[in-house]
């Protein structure tokens, strides 16, 4: 009987340990407009879990294990005419002060990176603006848990 217990034990962590490796992390990164499809995958070293066409007529790539400043969340690249149109990367949280702790880390990585930005306290918003392109840090709640977002909107 522990035999078969154990057995059972062993089975099911290598199970597990192959789930949970199925996916791999990709550090999130930033593209400028004129960066292709086929740049952005090279770049990245790796394929997309999901790929989707938008109603328009875009296309979305999403990888699901997207790494900024320690935190794992979600990365979309929306490419419209093989055009990068936007990006944005998100991470959930269950509860308030976690999320709000995140977005202010995640902040004052983008400060370091783009210089100060315009915060909007009662939207929990922070919008940076470069020469291309417009980077917004937000969170918010979303389905019963806090998403905390980087968006990129292309000029």
């Amino acid at each position: 009987m522990k035999r078969k217990l154990y057995l059972t034990i062993l089975l099911t962590s290598l199970c597990l340990l192959f789930v949970a490796c199925g996916v791999k992390k990709v550090d999130y990164t930033s593209f400028e407009r004129t960066t292709s499809q086929k740049d952005m995958a090279q770049t990245i070293g790796s394929e997309p879990n999901e790929t989707k066409k938008t109603e328009d007529g875009g296309i979305t790539y999403t990888y699901k294990k997207s790494v900024y400043d320690r935190y794992t969340g979600s990365m979309s690249y929306q490419y419209y005419d093989d055009m990068l149109y936007y990006s944005k990367w998100t991470h959930i949280e269950k509860k308030e002060k976690k999320a709000e702790k995140v977005y202010e880390n995640i902040c004052t990585a983008l400060k370091k990176q783009y210089g100060n930005g315009s915060e909007d306290k009662t939207n929990h918003t922070t919008t940076f603006e470069e020469e291309n392109k417009y980077i917004i840090a937000a969170y918010a709640l979303q389905d019963q848990k806090y998403a905390v977002c980087i968006t990129e909107m292309m000029k």
